[in-house]
């Protein structure tokens, strides 16, 4: 992953790419359980 292109799975390790696709499936919900962190 040196191209800078995480998206891309050129036989890189799948549970890789499942821990990148459930941190960007649950970062809205951390972000809204955050207090203090309201953006407006």
């Amino acid at each position: 992953m040196s191209d800078g292109s995480h998206g891309d799975t050129d036989g890189s390790d799948p549970v890789v790419e499942a821990v990148f696709d459930a941190v960007a499936a649950t970062a809205p919900a951390i972000r809204d359980a955050l207090p203090g962190r309201r953006v407006e």
